[in-house]
């Protein structure tokens, strides 16, 4: 996935996530393209570019999203990170409530991988009928993946 993958979706983390700046760090040593979200008001998440020198605002949502305002096409995107409260071991995930990964993988044909505490894996609930499972779900525990 990684390798493959010229361009990486990938939010800020808040803390209550596993930090994502080692990601955003790789991928510039690495030359690849990095895209950070941006979540309007019509529900629809927009993806932006991003480099080392990238301003960032604190959404309404505590999220740092980049000041930019050029976007990237949707099918420009190789690998997306997938935020998530709870994590199941098919891969599925509970959100932050807006629906905007859920909106936004229905039509997104590039990788998806999941990061997450190790306390976050659960199996005690059902998805709903429209989410969608990530590919992979990496824990910092065990640095497994769970779902392929």
């Amino acid at each position: 996935m990684w390798s493959e993958a010229s361009c990486v979706g990938v939010i800020r983390a808040t803390g209550i996530e596993l930090d994502t700046q080692p990601i955003f760090q790789r991928a510039f040593i690495e030359g690849k393209k990095v895209v950070v979200p941006k979540a309007p008001q019509d529900r629809l998440l927009t993806f932006h570019p991003v480099d080392e020198k990238t301003q960032y605002l604190l959404s309404n949502f505590g999220v740092e999203e980049p000041l930019v305002q050029q976007q990237v096409e949707k099918s420009e995107i190789d690998l997306l990170i997938v935020p998530g409260l709870i994590f199941s071991s098919q891969g599925y995930r509970i959100g932050f409530g807006g629906g905007y990964y859920d909106r936004f993988l229905t039509t997104f044909q590039g990788q998806t991988v999941s990061l997450a505490f190790n306390e976050q894996l659960r199996d005690d609930w059902q998805p709903a009928e429209l989410d969608i499972p990530v590919k992979k779900i990496i824990t910092d525990f065990r640095n497994e993946v769970f779902y392929e």
